[in-house]
């Protein structure tokens, strides 16, 4: 059976299941209360922006629920949030009403709470309270980001990094979640069944039950401007939803009294949690960088089949396993040490079925993009053989090239070891509260570990939500007493991980002076070769084509065309006329720099100041 753990990390206990397994939440502070909770049903929409579908996320009575608390409320007009002032106002281009729930405001919403911190891997506590919106018939909400500009994007809790929206009802027509800039609008099929706003972007009908989560920040915790969306007008019907908001933070991971790491060493974080580390019921602790409450260790158990890991193990045997190294920091070089015995070898991308397919299930599970991974890494641990407490983040000039900083590790485990061998986290904050017997080994007892068992799988991320380093993903591998170890480790960065050194696909710029003029005249659609390019090969104007996901346009079933230059010409570049993308380049291309609304002749949106 398939099952993922949140193993370190704040007061709860999340115990996942993927394909046809249940999920239960349970013990420390998090509160009991079992829940279902099927990762099958959540698939990728779209990487650019970072937007996921899961149907049957609520249940209906769950829907009904929701929906009966905002009718027993007081639903008032739904307002936006001024970025320069910070205070809630009333505007035309959002039209629906709502209200807030109370964290935790009963059994049923608490358990909510706790499955969007399960799927999303940000705790209840980096949540705002849940807000349940109703769209009665031409009600909507012009495309807008949900990040905060301005100071406002600076508090405490730092922005908004995800959104979690919750479909309450089902809606006849329209009402859609639109998606203006997503790079799956350019191919997706759409019938007479979708409104016209709905023409204008990647959209998801609202189903009841169903949950869309996408990212308003990149991996490196800068903005994603292809994060813009909106809710259609309500043609026929009305439309329920419920929105979480995902901060960066409840807090950050900082301490704010001196004697801090006295009293953690102390054992105060234990002792005394609410002021140390702060509760879900509480404001954050006065001590949460030396309690280490902000690392993120999940354990999933059954990640891979029997089959799988003897496969992986085939293909390193087939190849040349070596003494591993470490990377030097300064220099990038790979280097040997004392302090990693092991030996291994890369596998290349893609190598087979298998490791495709890997990959692809690594992606979905970590929520970030197959091509920001490394290579997978085989490994083999003999009697003896360790790797000592290290950091998989680069530090020094090697963090700039090649996809940036690591931001997230997921290390598999292809064999079971008699004895030793166990991953240990020496920092992670279960180690105050783990139970461990003979079975394991003394170096295990130096911190929170996980003993290796064939077909798990550990993620751990190197860097906090606001892409700033965690010295608390501080881990290594103890040394095997009795028997072998073979894992996989695939490092993940915050970028696309390039192998040849070309240019990143996540960095939106112009390289050419006249990328502007050439995207007014239309060189985005005609010749998006050379204007946005590809994931494996970006284009020079990607900044002016405004779409950093656009390069699904040379991809599958649109048929290629050959990468030109476009032309000096005044009048602008020759060349045979832009060929249909997904029968609506016209649409697309109509739409200028600035987000015209869905009415004719309306102001450009966003208008200046409003961020919500």
């Amino acid at each position: 059976m398939a099952r993922l753990v949140l193993l370190a990390v704040l007061p709860l206990l999340l115990l996942f299941v993927a394909g046809d397994s249940y999920a239960t939440a349970a013990g420390g502070g998090g509160g009991g209360g079992g829940r279902r909770f099927d990762a099958s049903r959540a698939v990728d929409v779209s990487w650019r922006p970072r937007a996921f579908l899961y149907e049957g996320f609520l249940s209906d009575a769950e829907c009904d629920h929701l929906i009966s608390l905002a009718k027993q409320g007081k639903m008032e007009k739904s307002t936006v949030v001024d970025g320069e002032s910070g205070e809630s106002v009333t505007s035309k281009v959002r039209t629906s009403s709502g209200m807030f729930l109370d964290k935790k405001q009963d059994e049923v919403v608490a358990r909510i709470e706790e499955r969007i911190a399960a799927w999303t891997m940000l705790p209840t506590e980096n949540g705002e309270s849940m807000q349940i919106l109703r769209y009665g018939q031409g009600e909507k909400y012009e495309p807008h980001f949900d990040y905060i500009s301005g100071r406002q994007g600076s508090t405490r809790e730092g922005d908004r990094v995800a959104t979690v929206l919750m479909y309450l009802s089902n809606v006849k027509m329209g009402g859609e979640t639109i998606f203006p800039d997503c790079e799956a609008r350019l191919s997706q099929p759409k019938d007479e069944t979708w409104s016209d706003c709905a023409e204008q972007g990647f959209a998801v009908k609202p189903a009841k039950g169903s949950a869309v989560l996408f990212f308003s920040l990149h991996p490196n915790a800068t903005l994603d401007t292809d994060s813009l969306h909106g809710s259609c007008p309500v043609i026929e019907g009305e439309k329920w939803s419920a929105t979480n908001y995902r901060r960066r933070s409840a807090g950050k991971c900082e301490d704010e009294h001196v004697l801090c790491s006295s009293w953690a060493a102390a054992g105060e974080c234990a002792k005394n949690p609410g002021y140390m580390v702060g509760t879900s019921d509480s404001p954050p602790g006065f001590c949460r960088k030396s309690c280490n409450v902000c690392t993120k260790v999940f354990l999933y158990e059954g990640f891979l089949s029997d089959a799988e890991c003897e496969h992986l193990i085939a293909l390193a045997k087939q190849g040349r396993m070596e003494r591993s190294t470490v990377v030097n920091g300064k220099s990038g070089e790979s280097v040997m040490s004392k302090t990693r015995t092991s030996s291994g070898m890369f596998l290349i991308r893609k190598q087979d079925e298998v490791v495709a397919r890997i990959e692809e299930r690594i992606a979905a599970w970590t929520m970030f993009p197959a091509e920001n991974g490394e290579s997978m890494q085989m490994l083999r641990y003999g009697q003896g053989e360790k790797y000592e407490p290290h950091f998989d983040y680069i530090r020094g000039r090697q963090a700039s090239v090649r996809g940036g900083h690591r931001i997230a590790t997921v290390l598999m485990y292809l064999s079971n070891v008699k004895m030793g061998g166990e991953t240990v986290f020496p920092d992670a904050e279960a180690r105050l509260s783990q139970p461990k017997d003979e079975t394991w080994s003394d170096c295990a007892e130096q911190g929170f570990a996980v003993k290796p068992t064939k077909g798990s799988a550990v993620l751990f991320f190197s860097l906090y939500p606001n892409a700033t380093f965690d010295p608390g993903s501080l881990h290594g591998s103890c040394p095997v007493i009795q028997g072998e170890k073979w894992s996989a480790t695939k490092w993940i960065h915050v970028r696309s991980y390039d192998e040849n050194g070309r240019r990143s696909s996540d960095k939106c710029e112009d390289e050419h002076a006249l990328c502007s003029s050439w995207a007014a005249a239309g060189e985005c659609a005609k010749n998006p070769g050379y204007m946005v390019g590809t994931s494996e090969s970006p284009g020079f104007c990607r900044k002016s084509c405004n779409a950093a996901g656009a390069e699904a346009a040379t991809r599958g079933t649109v048929r290629r065309r050959p990468v030109r230059r476009p032309a000096r010409q005044r009048g602008g570049p020759r060349g045979e006329a832009a060929a249909a993308v997904g029968g609506r380049s016209a649409a697309i291309g109509a739409v200028p720099a600035g987000w015209r609304g869905w009415e004719e002749g309306r102001r450009q949106w966003p208008p200046a100041g409003f961020f919500f």
